[in-house]
């Protein structure tokens, strides 16, 4: 009876074994926004949030495979929950904690700034609240994107024209650009990347910082309902020993 009882125990335990062997690799969602999300000239994944994410997935042991989606796919495929999957460098908000799990932060932004269109006049120091308070101002919107506590708040009550885009932070700053709207929102990482990378893309446009930004806002790793509690404890444990986030 023991050697029998003893034979099924080792069984179950190679069964397990494979079973975590063959278990699928994390899905890691991303857009191309640079600087935080890009390919290089290998066709990697890199940038501020991509980096890291792929060293603290490394140091953690959790096999992973990138995939590419627009944002708002990203969002379906996570309320979806149909797999283990992970968006890279997302802000972390009350309402998506429902059908979501986050990770410690990743890294945390610079404060926002905004693009003006050419001709619009403003005086230094500029103040978002004071700007949004211009009737009619039209303000590029990224869906379903928030911009911080602070600005989403100004942006739910200022008496403004939203004009609420799916498409990537280039198409948004050409908007501005040619005149069909007045101010786009970039961090300042993007900013100095587009000035650095890709001046043409901001060409004619009026950079301004904003004196009533608040600090950053912190990048995570959201996640899928169907990555575990366990995977979601060793991601954290890798951040802790890995990132020095302020």
């Amino acid at each position: 009876m023991t050697s029998v009882r003893l034979g099924w125990v080792g069984l179950l335990f190679g069964l397990t074994a494979a079973a975590a062997e063959t278990s699928p690799p994390l899905v890691l969602l991303f857009y191309d926004r640079p600087p935080y999300l890009q390919r290089d000239h290998e066709g990697k994944i890199v940038g501020l949030t991509a980096s890291v994410a792929t060293q603290v997935l490394q140091s953690a042991g959790i096999a992973f495979e990138w995939r590419e989606l627009s944002t708002n796919r990203q969002l379906m495929a996570l309320e979806k929950n149909t797999e283990p999957a992970c968006a890279v460098g997302w802000f972390r908000l009350p309402e998506r904690e429902v059908w979501a799990k986050y990770s410690k932060p990743l890294y945390r932004d610079r404060p926002t700034e905004a693009y003006l269109r050419r001709g619009l006049t403003v005086e230094a120091p500029v103040r978002l609240a004071h700007l949004l308070s211009q009737n009619g101002l039209r303000v590029v919107i990224k869906d379903r994107f928030t911009y911080g506590a602070y600005i989403d708040r100004l942006l739910q009550t200022a008496p403004i024209t939203r004009v609420v885009l799916t498409s990537d932070t280039v198409d948004m700053l050409r908007h501005v650009q040619m005149g069909h709207a007045d101010l786009v929102f970039a961090t300042a990482e993007e900013a100095d990347w587009f000035e650095r990378e890709r001046p043409h893309v901001v060409t004619g446009l009026q950079r301004v910082q904003l004196a009533d930004a608040e600090p950053g806002e912190y990048r995570h790793l959201m996640c899928s309902r169907k990555v575990s509690d366990t995977t979601i404890e060793k991601i954290d444990a890798a951040i802790d020993a890995q990132v020095a986030v302020p």
